[in-house]
């Protein structure tokens, strides 16, 4: 990937019909298990009663997350450009999610680390690959 370029996941909301499969694809890759609210993106009843929201991580470029870790725990991916948690590092302090403007990192509390969208690895985001109506897309950005 070029120096300065970073992937992140893009929406169409025209296209989404609120389904949740993206979220359930998620929950299944996070946790093992099928459940809409354990994925780390959100769908919800969007502003008129026929229109979806649909809430995904920026991969901020100015990531207020990253800078207000105390461990060093959210790091920059050099090959996807994607941020995600060493939770190795994590202490579970929550500082990250409560500085996240997007509200989509959370600290898991049985095990007191935070986790966040990682991309699924940059390549292929379960998110996008079950999405059946293509409402979600990873693009490369600057």
């Amino acid at each position: 990937m070029a120096v300065g370029m970073r992937k992140q996941l893009v929406v169409d909301p025209s296209r989404c019909t609120g389904c949740q499969s993206c979220q359930i694809a998620c929950s299944a890759r996070w946790v093992d298990g099928y459940n809409p609210r354990w994925g780390r993106l959100r769908v919800e009843d969007g502003p008129s009663p026929w229109s979806v929201s649909v809430t995904v991580c920026h991969q901020c470029s100015n990531a207020f997350c990253a800078k207000v870790c105390p461990a060093g725990a959210i790091v920059r991916d050099d090959a996807t450009g994607a941020l995600r948690i060493d939770v190795e590092r994590c202490s579970g302090c929550a500082l990250c999610a409560e500085f996240c403007p997007w509200h989509l990192i959370e600290v898991v509390p049985d095990r007191r680390v935070a986790v966040k969208c990682d991309l699924c690895g940059g390549m292929e985001p379960e998110c996008v690959r079950f999405c059946s109506t293509r409402a979600l897309a990873l693009v490369e950005v600057i």
